[in-house]
Parts: C-alpha cells; sequence; structure tokens
C-alpha cells in the first residue's frame, strides 16, 4: 500500500474542492484501488461545514465512497452521518461544523481507474468563506486491489 499524511497544517476558506497539501497518490491504468483515511480537522465557525471528496484521472471507470464526520449542534456533538459520494469533485458534508475542536473524520472509498495514469487526490472545502483546516497527521493509505 502507499501511505501519505499531512505535514502541516492545509486550510480552505473557499466553497471551490482544493487538494490537500501531502494526499496524493500516483494511481496505474485499468486500475482497482481502496483508500482510507482518517483525518482531523477544525471549522473557524460551527456554522461552517468541512466537505471533502476526490479528484483523480479522467475517465474512471467507478469512484464511490463514505465520508463519516460528526455533526454539531452548539455545545455538543449529536450525531455522526455517513454522506456517501460517487464523483469526482463534489465534495460533501455534514449539515453543521464543530467549530474550533480537533474534530474525527474519515474518508473510504473505492475507485477503479480508467485508461489513464495519473494523480489520485483527496480534496477539501468549506460551505462558506470561513476557514476548515485540515490537522497536520492526518492521512491516507491506498491500496492496490
Amino acid at each position: 500500500p502507499q501511505t501519505a499524511k499531512v505535514a502541516t497544517d492545509v486550510s480552505n476558506s473557499t466553497t471551490t474542492a482544493a487538494n490537500i497539501t501531502g494526499l496524493t497518490f500516483s494511481v496505474a491504468a485499468n486500475t482497482d484501488y481502496s483508500l482510507y483515511c482518517p483525518l482531523v480537522y477544525q471549522t473557524a465557525l460551527t456554522t461552517t461545514i468541512a466537505r471533502f471528496g476526490l479528484n483523480g484521472p479522467i475517465t474512471p471507470t467507478l469512484v464511490t465512497g463514505l465520508i463519516t464526520e460528526p455533526i454539531s449542534t452548539g455545545a455538543a456533538t449529536t450525531a455522526v452521518p455517513v454522506i456517501p459520494f460517487n464523483a469526482y469533485g463534489a465534495t460533501v458534508g455534514p449539515a453543521s461544523g464543530p467549530g474550533l475542536s480537533n474534530t474525527p473524520a474519515s474518508l473510504e472509498a473505492t475507485f477503479r481507474n480508467g485508461t489513464t495514469a495519473g494523480t489520485l487526490a483527496l480534496q477539501f472545502s468549506s460551505s462558506t468563506t470561513s476557514a476548515v483546516t485540515v490537522k497536520a497527521g492526518s492521512s491516507c493509505q491506498l491500496t492496490q486491489l
């Protein structure tokens, strides 16, 4: 398996998906992979939502996965929803953010690359112009199947 980790905190204060520095992988053409990423993040406000997703080589034949991250209702974290995704570039997240607390999240995905080798990247965005920060030590493991 290939492993990667975030060396220093990475922030995004836009609704545009951006690669998370350090969490990218080289992938071969016509190859299947599984990906698991335990993450730690913060949002600047509880009204800011952290959204996660993937980007990769053109024409994959399969992209599917789940984001698991807690939601907050002010003083307490009340639920841990599982949010599915099935395409590149569409970052998804829960209804509310945790605020300035270090908060765990995970991404699990299955990826079948098409005929083009390239780079698979974990991405993130904010629901607003308020910062989402992925903390140093967050990591991913990509396994060729």
